[in-house]
């Protein structure tokens, strides 16, 4: 009998870790991301984003364009990280885009981004008209 009770045990153990892990999973949330080319009119923005795992591609944006991507934060690590290589009529940039530790207070859900010449903004989701100014990483 108690080889039963000791594997009853055992089994409603990994059943609840189990279910812990999924909900976990389940509830870590998407992070949607927005790149806004807000260089001066007539600029195009070429850039090209990768992360540890997926390659967005290089892209071309024109002068007010967003592009929009999302994915699913890490559960266990802040470890989430995209950055970006950013170009323009000869100059060359790059920036981490997200990183979870740095943004995850910021841009829970939604991390805006606006990117300029003197570097990228990050537009605050509070219902003000404010944002973090960033430096370019090279």
């Amino acid at each position: 009998m108690a080889a039963f009770t000791k594997y009853m045990l055992l089994l409603l153990t990994l059943f609840v870790l189990s279910i812990t892990l999924s909900n976990a999973i389940y509830f870590s949330g998407n992070v949607h991301v927005h790149i806004t080319n807000d260089l001066q009119p007539g600029l195009n923005l070429t850039f090209h984003c990768k992360s540890g795992d997926n390659d967005l591609r290089e892209r071309v944006l024109s002068h007010g364009q967003t592009f929009d991507f999302h994915f699913r934060k890490s559960v266990y690590r802040d470890d989430t990280l995209f950055y970006c290589s950013f170009a323009w009529n000869g100059a060359f940039h790059w920036f981490e885009i997200y990183n979870q530790l740095r943004d995850d207070d910021y841009c829970e859900e939604l991390c805006d981004w606006k990117i300029r010449e003197d570097g990228p903004r990050l537009m605050l989701n509070d219902g003000k008209i404010r944002f973090m100014a960033y430096e370019w990483k090279d």
